[in-house]
C-alpha cells in the first residue's frame, strides 16, 4: 500500500505535466492499493 500525501495525489489525478517523474508515476500505479488520508479530499 502506498500512502499519497495531498501534493502527490492532487499532481497524480490531474496528471499535471512536469510535476511528476516517470518512477513515481509508475510506482503509485504499480501499488496494490493506493491511499489518501481523508483531510486531503477537502
Amino acid at each position: 500500500m502506498i500512502l499519497l500525501d495531498t501534493h502527490l495525489w492532487y499532481r497524480w489525478t490531474k496528471q499535471i505535466n512536469g510535476k511528476l517523474d516517470a518512477g513515481t508515476i509508475a510506482l503509485i500505479e504499480a501499488a496494490d492499493e493506493i491511499a489518501v488520508s481523508a483531510i486531503s479530499c477537502f
